[in-house]
């Protein structure tokens, strides 16, 4: 097939302090994917990230956290949790219905 690249060159938005072999891809807003040396994919955003899927998205480690400073919003029919569920510094508050099911 044909390939068609576009090139453009600003040094006012070029990334620093990179070591040879690390990736960044970015814009001149500062957001930015970077894939460092060490490993890790970062990826720094002004707003929303949106990921999407028509099937499933996995998130797959030891631990996985989840920080946020206003709320942690979930929407869903159903939400499946395997294991113990601990509330940590707070209390349970819900609306509806608690089910145990065998």
């Amino acid at each position: 097939g044909n390939s068609i690249t576009i090139a453009t060159h600003d040094p006012r938005y070029r990334p620093t302090g990179m070591a040879p072999g690390e990736v960044k891809l970015y814009d001149n807003n500062s957001q930015s994917i970077y894939v460092s040396g060490d490993g890790k994919i970062r990826i720094s955003a002004k707003h929303e990230v949106d990921v999407t899927a028509d099937t499933t998205v996995n998130l797959t480690a030891p631990t996985i956290n989840a920080n946020a400073t206003t709320g942690l919003n979930i929407t869903s029919p159903i939400i499946t949790l395997t294991g113990e569920v601990r509330i940590v510094n707070g209390p349970l508050k819900m609306n509806g219905t608690i089910m145990t099911v065998p």
